[in-house]
């Protein structure tokens, strides 16, 4: 009953936050002419997909349907950390336009993954021996992760790292100007970045 009870809060967990994530970028697309909000606004589209389809996974048994949503939530995750640098670097002062390097060079990246991601049943660059594991009563996927879908990860994660470290440094510069505002924005990173390298490095009984 208690791993029952724990699969329950995973799924209604992730359904409120890929809803509360599309609140949220339903609010800043009214507030889209400011500074990076349409990078913001971006990002917040990229976690909504990470964590409904990885909730609607869970609810899934067909290995088939089950390896589509996981690579649905990967997509998901791999450009939620370069689009959330994009903001910080716009939010911050840098000069980010569709003219500049930046975007083309860290968009290029998650571009990739995802297309080697949409088109896995084709390949077997990303995972291997991928079956479905039930766990508390759902649907977990387990597989060995190869070193080409640990590219994107990490390269996600350090995005979204140096994006926080930009809104710090716009704390410390700018004091109360910005403070409240930066600090919310910069913490909002820490419980998916949390959950995120737990499950990169494997940690607990059901990684």
């Amino acid at each position: 009953m208690p791993g029952v009870q724990l699969g329950t809060l995973a799924v209604g967990s992730g359904m409120v936050a890929g809803v509360g994530a599309l609140g949220l970028a339903g609010y800043l697309y009214r507030h889209r002419s400011s500074p990076g909000v349409r990078w913001f606004l971006l990002s917040f589209l990229g976690v909504a997909l990470w964590c409904l389809a990885y909730s609607s996974g869970l609810l899934v048994f067909d290995r088939s349907l089950r390896v589509h949503l996981e690579a649905l939530w990967l997509v998901g995750s791999v450009w939620t950390g370069p689009l959330f640098l994009l903001f910080a670097l716009r939010y911050t002062g840098r000069a980010v336009t569709a003219e500049t390097w930046q975007p083309a060079v860290l968009l290029s990246v998650p571009a990739a993954a995802s297309e080697l991601l949409l088109t896995h049943p084709y390949h077997d660059l990303l995972w291997a021996n991928a079956r479905v594991v039930p766990t508390w009563g759902l649907a977990g996927l387990a597989y060995e992760p190869t070193a080409v879908l640990y590219v994107p990860m990490v390269f996600g994660l350090v995005a979204a790292g140096v994006g926080v470290l930009l809104l710090v440094e716009t704390v410390v510069n700018y004091g109360r100007l910005y403070q409240s505002e930066a600090t919310a924005v910069a913490l909002s990173t820490v419980p998916p970045s949390v959950g995120f390298v737990a499950w990169l490095l494997g940690l607990g009984p059901v990684p």
